[in-house]
C-alpha cells in the first residue's frame, strides 16, 4: 500500500465516523474481529479504552 493509497482510506474512514452510525458501525466490527483468538485481546482493549474515552466526554459534558 502506497502512500497515496493510505492518505485515501484513512479519508474514507474519516468520512465514515462523520456519519451518524459510524462509529457504532466501527465498534461492531471490532467486537466482531475481536473473536479472533490472538487479534481479540488487542482490538478489545482498544475498543475498551475507545469506549472509556466517549463515556468521560459524555460525562464531562453533563458536568458542565
Amino acid at each position: 500500500m502506497n502512500q497515496e493509497e493510505r492518505e485515501s482510506a484513512l479519508a474514507t474512514l474519516q468520512e465514515t465516523f462523520e456519519k451518524p452510525g459510524g462509529k457504532q458501525a466501527f465498534r461492531f466490527i471490532l467486537n466482531v474481529l475481536s473473536a479472533t483468538p490472538f487479534v481479540g485481546g488487542a482490538i478489545s482493549g482498544g475498543g475498551a479504552i475507545w469506549a472509556e474515552r466517549e463515556q468521560s466526554a459524555t460525562n464531562a459534558s453533563f458536568l458542565e
